[in-house]
């Protein structure tokens, strides 16, 4: 590569990965949220049912947001596709 090449691809890697950064703080500050509202029981010692039902309480709030946003997408797409007919056009 040229020196010129070689200076372009960093300054675009910089600002990809600037940009990555923003993108992904976005998308994880929902995630962030629900973490941040539950009231977990404190740990217990390794393998204790405690530390088991953490993950599960976890585990389902942030499923729950997930499916939040599905529903949320699936009822904007919804809204824009027509309803659907087996009856040929």
């Amino acid at each position: 590569m040229e020196p010129k090449q070689l200076d372009k691809a960093a300054q675009n890697y910089i600002a990809g990965s600037q940009n990555a950064r923003t993108a992904w703080e976005q998308g994880f500050a929902r995630y962030r949220a629900v973490l941040s509202r539950l009231r977990l029981p404190k740990r217990g010692k390794v393998g204790s049912k405690v530390n088991w039902r953490r993950n599960q309480l976890i585990c389902a709030a942030l499923h729950a947001e997930k499916m939040r946003q599905h529903a949320r997408c699936l009822g904007r797409h919804a809204r824009t596709r027509q309803p659907f007919s087996s009856k040929p056009h």
